[in-house]
């Protein structure tokens, strides 16, 4: 799709560019800059306050994963005890469980490391509070 792309004469250039290179390094005409900076904060709070990064996500994944496409949309989320607070802390419970087997024991995935980590899924319950910090 991206190869079959066209514009009109007042926009020469079409391309894909990361928030960060559109937010610092396009000349970007009247207050374009504004609504991109408007919609990744609210991009952003999103992801700390919902489930959407389950979007972004397959059915069944790590924790790691889970913190890397936080991390992605929230460069700055550095949580040092995410593991342990998302998977302990009350007021998230409800919110992942772990995938098991059809034996009752847990999943493991060793996809992107050695040591294999526990597999989990989004349930269906929607969060009342920030859920990851």
């Amino acid at each position: 799709m991206l190869e079959k792309r066209q514009s009109a004469d007042d926009a020469q250039e079409v391309g894909l560019f990361t928030m960060q290179e559109a937010l610092e390094e396009l000349d970007l005409a009247f207050d374009h800059r504004e609504i991109l900076e408007d919609a990744y904060r609210r991009i952003q709070a999103q992801m700390l306050q919902t489930t959407i990064a389950k979007q972004f996500l397959p059915p069944q994944f790590t924790l790691g994963e889970l913190y890397q496409v936080i991390q992605t949309v929230v460069p700055d989320f550095a949580e040092l005890n995410f593991i342990r607070k998302i998977t302990s802390t009350r007021s998230r419970q409800g919110i992942l469980e772990e995938v098991l087997d059809e034996t009752g024991k847990p999943m493991l995935s060793n996809q992107y490391s050695q040591r294999p980590a526990q597999l989990y899924r989004f349930t269906d319950f929607t969060p009342q509070l920030s859920i990851y910090t």
